[in-house]
């Protein structure tokens, strides 16, 4: 079947330049089609493959403007056929084959891919649950990221944002960037985990931000523009990426890379971004940030045991102590008697050597240190691990407010540690508050 050569020209909001490109476009794919004697529409991988490697020659803005209008006629029928019709899967060009091929094609034009892996939505709510709820750093951090995917900023935007640049209704939020040319921008409240206007408000009622900058450090400065790319790589890390990947440019390829994937007009969206459209072709097949296949704990492990510099017994005690076994689990025992250090529950089964200070942020030292660790039941030691749960100097448990009532009743919340803690115990355990945004009593 071939394609229908006007499918683009009803898009409202497309200049007549556009419609004519792209319909040159769908005109030059059904032709080579036709010479071929295979089917357009719907078109397998291999069909595709073959066009760009026999349009090779075009320039790079060419091929992306015809593996643009091949997707999106494609991804447009799909979406129109019932969820459950056979046929929805002819019109799926997700298939490796043809990134594999495109990506090659870039290599040899010297396309040079983006340094850093897209943060899509889907992505982004997965790192968001491991920012800890309802503290002060963490309604700041999620602030930042939900607004920096929204609007595609760049990280000195993200931290150049003033009160007055915002304008919040119940639609949504405008936001002023402020540069050479200052541009106003629009998102809507979508009611998501990673809704920038919702996220927005609680940061503003929160931190009680009335005037001035909207992200500023302890000391009452303007934060730091690296402060977005810590933050989504410490969450990233937590929620099994690579950290290596992540960075404050992920959130701006990821809301264009997310665009690209619905089909939006390629001159509207890099206006939107603020990047010239010859860019566009660089984020047509952005890496996507992807959940490591490996464990942190795997891959600490793996990491011991590749360090020259440590011998075979340092190396066996620290996988030991990063499996919470060995001389660091027997210390912790003996500290807390053989039993949760809140509960007092002796079923050894279910309790856990728990590092205070995380492991990715300790020295080998402190790794092995009993003063860095808690021996807890499992439920508590969980808590702990996300930043749900803190202890004060006087061993008394502290609680993120969005744990309710009820909730604290079926886990035995509150609680208190039942020895005095020694004072390099107090240390770690400030350290641990801080990560988690626990306001000091």
């Amino acid at each position: 079947m071939n394609a229908p050569l006007n499918y683009f020209l009803p898009k409202s909001g497309w200049s007549p330049g556009t419609q004519e490109d792209y319909k040159n476009g769908c005109n030059d794919f059904a032709k080579f089609c036709r010479d071929e004697g295979v089917s357009s529409f719907p078109a397998s991988s291999e069909t595709i493959v073959k066009f760009l490697q026999a349009r090779e020659s075009y320039s790079i803005a060419a091929l992306t403007q015809r593996l643009a209008v091949i997707r999106a006629l494609h991804a447009d029928t799909k979406q129109q056929l019932p969820k459950g019709a056979p046929d929805r899967d002819h019109y799926s060009l997700d298939g490796p084959i043809i990134a594999n091929a495109w990506g090659e094609i870039k290599r040899r034009k010297k396309i040079e891919p983006l340094a850093k892996a897209a943060v899509r939505s889907q992505e982004l709510e997965t790192i968001l649950r491991q920012v800890p709820p309802d503290t002060l750093k963490g309604t700041k951090d999620r602030a930042m990221l939900c607004v920096g995917l929204a609007y595609a900023l760049r990280r000195t935007e993200i931290v150049a944002l003033d009160r007055d640049d915002l304008e919040l209704n119940d639609d949504g939020m405008r936001v002023r960037i402020r540069g050479s040319k200052s541009v106003t921008l629009t998102a809507a409240r979508t009611g998501t985990e990673t809704c920038p206007v919702t996220a927005m408000e609680r940061w503003l009622e929160a931190g009680k931000i009335t005037q001035g900058a909207v992200f500023g450090s302890n000391r009452g400065n303007r934060m730091d523009g690296r402060y977005a790319a810590t933050i989504l790589q410490e969450y990233g890390a937590k929620a099994g990426f690579d950290p290596e990947v992540l960075g404050a440019q992920s959130l701006r390829n990821g809301y264009i890379k997310e665009r690209i994937d619905v089909g939006e007009n390629p001159r509207t969206l890099m206006q939107f971004a603020r990047i010239e459209p010859a860019r566009y072709v660089e984020y047509l097949d952005a890496e996507v940030a992807r959940p490591n296949a490996t464990s942190s704990e795997e891959k600490d492990i793996a990491e011991i045991r590749a360090d020259q510099s440590l011998s075979e017994t340092q190396k066996k005690r620290l996988i030991d102590a990063r499996l919470g076994q060995g001389k660091f689990r027997d210390d912790l025992r003996k500290r807390w008697d053989d039993a949760c250090a809140v509960t007092g529950l002796r079923v050894l089964e279910v309790l856990k050597a728990s590092h205070i200070h995380p492991w990715k942020h300790s020295t080998n030292d402190e790794r092995l240190d009993p003063a860095n660790g808690l021996l807890l039941e499992a439920n508590l030691d969980s808590l702990f691990d996300k930043y749900l749960i803190s202890f004060q100097d006087d061993g008394q448990m502290i609680i993120v407010t969005n744990i309710k009532d009820d909730e604290r009743r079926l886990l035995r919340l509150p609680g208190r540690l039942r020895k005095s803690l020694n004072s390099d115990e107090k240390c770690y355990l400030a350290k641990h508050r801080a990560a988690g945004g626990f306001s000091e009593p």
